[in-house]
């Protein structure tokens, strides 16, 4: 499904960018650690170059990072 709203609306949409959060929060839910970690810190990166690190979503994704290492 992700793969089909950024086709249509491209990666740095919203929806897109939110789609790819709900993903990570679901691998680690289900214990997938690395699988959610490689998810959330490209979509730090993007959410950075997009919006700056000092945007509301990307400083919610940085603690979710936090979160996965501790």
């Amino acid at each position: 499904m992700r793969d089909e709203v950024a086709a249509a609306n491209g990666d740095g949409c919203e929806t897109a960018l939110y789609l790819r959060y709900d993903l990570a929060e679901i691998l680690a839910s289900t214990g997938l650690i690395g699988e959610a970690q490689s998810a959330p810190t490209t979509l730090y990166e993007d959410l950075c170059l997009i919006y700056g690190p000092i945007d509301e979503f990307a400083i919610r994704v940085a603690e979710f990072l936090r979160e996965l290492t501790d």
